[in-house]
């Protein structure tokens, strides 16, 4: 279905100036020594947000580098649009704009503001449904999806009269502008179950600031400790094996994930050094940094289950300790920044050694209280973790409707003989 306004390719609405569209420095231009921790900004394809220009900025370079590059320069209300990993993602400069360049993974277009607005672009480039398929269908490159400038320069989308953009743009601000009021309340939501959930597990394990309760003790995890195993890697596959626990099958919660997995081949010896027992924890040691330390009960499940090298197989004394209790302190929020602290850090990796982890000292109370305690903790936790979960459907639900929203402006301009502005306004 086309719409009654003329379609138009985005070439025709650049300004009349030299160099109106451009893309960013390659190669030599720019290289990546002649960075700088301070100075002109460089913006990148993680300033550009669908519809919303972030002024952080990462990279840099001198003035005296600007003055080779200053034909790259960003003025307000251009359009810069992302040309490689997610492509044609746009937004507008803001009128407030420092003195910037664009990097190589950005196209910059200036366009006549007599033939289009530039945040009608904008909103047509993140969510005109035809236009989305023209760029994800001509994107081009051997390793990963790339636009250039030719492509961009051809693509089309229907050109309403300046007025009538101007009114579906006013429309569509304020549309966008209640969604992210929506969503900032919704992450303060969010972000409050995760608190909720952090201060609990603060209370129960120290009372009242660091004083413990009465009859409980500090001691250190290793003493609680009865056996420790790592895990193994495995190249092979095999869809009649065995069950092994990846990262992706305990999430940050303490439970584990059984929606997907992997089978490897199973013999007697991996079987026996590696099998999981009711009772055991896996701790995973080895993650990013913000995930390090992720860990769950094994409890049963009705197959051999092995797991990974990105584990360590943790089993608890049981005269000293309940394994449920020591699996809740380790998944605690403000735990889990101790292994932050801790961890050894390489290139998108980091890990906890077991002499460090051990010399971790834990608030455990008496025996007798353990499993009790163990057993309100996931009560309490079972409670926290619904608010959580609906926290996480509204944020969800929310950040759909930006797209949902222009889809529904753009089909309004493809379905209609006569534009019903009122339907727009």
């Amino acid at each position: 279905m086309k719409s009654h306004y003329p379609e138009v390719t985005i070439g025709s609405l650049a300004s009349p100036e030299p160099g109106a569209f451009k893309i960013g420095p390659f190669g030599s231009s720019l290289k990546k020594g002649e960075l700088v921790p301070e100075g002109i900004p460089v913006v990148g394809i993680e300033n550009v947000l669908p519809n919303n220009f972030v002024p952080e900025y990462r990279k840099f370079i001198t003035h005296e580098k600007f003055g080779q590059l200053s034909q790259y320069k960003m003025e307000p209300f251009d359009v810069v649009v992302t040309t490689m990993g997610t492509i044609g993602r746009a937004a507008v400069v803001p009128e407030n704009i420092e003195t910037a360049i664009i990097d190589s993974h950005l196209f910059r277009m200036r366009v006549d503001p007599r033939k289009v607005d530039p945040a009608y672009l904008c909103y047509a480039l993140n969510g005109y449904p035809p236009l989305i398929r023209q760029l994800q269908e001509k994107a081009v490159g051997a390793i990963m999806a790339g636009l250039n400038t030719k492509i961009l320069r051809e693509c089309t989308i229907p050109l309403p009269p300046l007025p009538e953009q101007q009114r579906i743009v006013a429309r569509l601000n304020e549309q966008m502008l209640a969604v992210a009021q929506a969503r900032r309340s919704a992450e303060e939501q969010l972000q409050a179950a995760r608190a909720l959930s952090s201060a609990y597990f603060r209370k129960v394990f120290t009372g009242t600031g660091e004083v413990l309760p009465t009859g409980w003790r500090w001691t250190k995890l290793g003493d609680v400790i009865d056996e420790t195993q790592p895990g193994f890697a495995s190249g092979q596959r095999d869809p009649k094996g065995v069950i092994q626990l990846r990262m992706n099958n305990v999430d940050t919660r303490g439970n584990l994930v059984w929606d997907e997995f992997l089978r490897v081949p199973a013999d007697v010896t991996t079987i026996e050094k590696y099998c999981l027992k009711p009772g055991d924890i896996v701790f995973n040691n080895t993650n990013s940094t913000e995930l390090v330390g992720k860990s769950a009960l094994f409890m049963e499940y009705d197959e051999v289950v092995v797991y990974s090298n990105h584990f360590t197989r943790l089993r608890v004394k049981p005269e000293l300790a309940d394994p449920g209790l020591i699996t809740f302190w380790l998944i605690s929020q403000w735990q889990m920044r101790t292994f932050e602290k801790i961890c050894n850090r390489w290139i998108g990796q980091s890990a906890v050694k077991n002499d460090k982890l051990f010399e971790l000292e834990i608030p455990l109370p008496p025996k007798f209280e353990q499993q009790n305690i163990a057993v309100q903790l996931n009560e309490q936790m079972a409670v926290i973790a619904q608010v959580r979960r609906a926290a996480e459907e509204q944020l969800a639900e929310i950040n759909r409707l930006p797209s949902t929203l222009l889809r529904e402006a753009f089909n309004v301009i493809l379905s209609v003989k006569e534009i019903n502005t009122k339907s727009l306004i």
